[in-house]
């Protein structure tokens, strides 16, 4: 059986086909979803995702897991509608080790979000979410466009770029660096891979093109650029926004919603009471997620666990403890009492 057929099979399901009406039919839908393994639920939501024509938001427990679905969203759907938001940090926010590739992804997602030119699969984990961002209208008036053909003044250039917390360097080797060598200005954004070559003839913008730090070669030729600064850097000057703010009325699917919550309670405590200890890190307390701002965007919006059996109580009242996960009983009763409350508002489907 090839690709193909298994996903002819897989669309006229008949517990699919119901699936896609009870979501499509109830505005606020929560459901859990057993019976699929392996790759299949990543096969299941870009199904879903193609009937749909809108954002979805993935949040799977870890990195490793959101690495791996990451891998399976864009072989069945291509590397264009999958996003990967990772944390800006290498363990979490509470420690301050900044990782420059993770920047880069953040950014990368939040330029291509902001565009709403088309949906989105956007994969996440705890650690990223809990760590707020800038508001949509407030990023997208720190891009900076350039054409080729353009004709603009090269000081310009330079002080949009000094403006914008860009290094001036001889070579540049990381992002937010930039050089210049007659009428070559080379750019580092934080939106791209790979650093931008810009060849100027006077004042006008003749070549604009992709290069390799390691061997200077060319890559690829591009008609237009955007120039992003360290999102990171300027975070004091700016307000929070939640991630799933850039999200158009998103589904939801995550692997479980108490585990969730609970490692995002766990997170923004533990990040607060360090923060609240030292002077200077306090200023940073508006990066955490407040964590009612995400219960209330899961409440509206339609919401599936997937991949296993239920992490939420199936009894009648949340005093029936016995049948509740170690996650339902870890997690604070605010929280519990909260999803106990937006499940049984709703039926489950299982498929």
């Amino acid at each position: 059986m090839n690709f193909q057929d298994f996903s002819q099979i897989f669309l006229t399901h008949p517990h699919l086909q119901q699936l896609r009406k009870d979501i499509e039919n109830n505005p606020t839908f929560k459901g859990l979803l057993r019976g699929l393994n392996g790759s299949e639920p990543m096969f299941f939501i870009a199904h879903l995702f193609n009937h749909f024509k809108k954002d979805i938001l993935l949040l799977l427990p870890d990195a490793d897991e959101a690495s791996d679905a990451l891998d399976d969203l864009t072989s069945i759907l291509g590397a264009k509608y999958s996003l990967l938001f990772p944390s800006s940090y290498k363990r979490t926010l509470q420690y301050e080790q900044l990782d420059k590739s993770n920047m880069l992804l953040r950014t990368e997602a939040l330029e291509q979000l902001s565009k709403h030119e088309f949906p989105h699969i956007l994969v996440t984990y705890p650690e990223a979410v809990v760590e707020q961002v800038i508001s949509q209208k407030e990023f997208q008036q720190k891009v900076h466009v350039l054409h080729k053909g353009e004709q603009v003044d090269t000081q310009f250039i330079n002080d949009i770029l000094y403006e914008f917390g860009f290094e001036r360097v001889d070579f540049v080797t990381v992002p937010g660096q930039f050089s210049v060598r007659g009428s070559i200005i080379d750019i580092y954004s934080f939106s791209n891979d790979l650093p931008y070559r810009l060849d100027f003839f006077g004042d006008e913008i003749e070549s604009i093109r992709t290069f390799n730090v390691d061997d200077q070669l060319s890559v690829e030729t591009v008609d237009e650029i955007n120039i992003i600064p360290d999102i990171q850097g300027m975070r004091k000057t700016v307000a929070y926004t939640p991630i799933f703010s850039y999200l158009q009325s998103p589904i939801v699917f995550c692997k479980s919603i108490t585990e969730t919550v609970s490692r995002l309670e766990k997170l923004a405590t533990q990040t607060e009471k360090i923060f609240k200890a030292d002077e200077e890190k306090a200023k940073n307390l508006a990066q955490i997620l407040p964590i009612d701002s995400f219960t209330e965007f899961a409440e509206k919006s339609k919401l599936c666990e997937i991949f296993s059996t239920s992490s939420y109580p199936e009894a009648t009242t949340p005093e029936n403890q016995p049948q509740i996960s170690t996650f339902w009983r870890a997690i604070g009763s605010k929280s519990r009492r909260w999803i106990y409350k937006l499940f049984h508002k709703s039926r489950t489907a299982t498929i």
